[in-house]
């Protein structure tokens, strides 16, 4: 089987979810308390950090069936 070396690993994306955790709760803050900043953008911000978790836990999901594969 060929043997892969990612450089992206599971710890690497568990730390960026955790980093988009904060930021997720830091923009909701902002969102309650800022009058400021229009609806449109307020949204776009909120959809766009939950597409790069979404497609950050997919890709965790794939490595950690690649790494079940290799152990089998």
């Amino acid at each position: 089987m060929l043997n892969m070396d990612y450089t992206i690993n599971e710890n690497k994306i568990n730390s960026w979810l955790d980093e988009l955790n904060q930021d997720r709760t830091k923009l909701f803050n902002e969102v309650k308390n800022d009058t400021t900043i229009g609806d449109k953008i307020k949204e776009d911000k909120i959809k766009s950090l939950d597409s790069i978790t979404r497609t950050l836990l997919s890709y965790r999901n794939l490595l950690k069936k690649m790494k079940k594969n290799d152990i089998a």
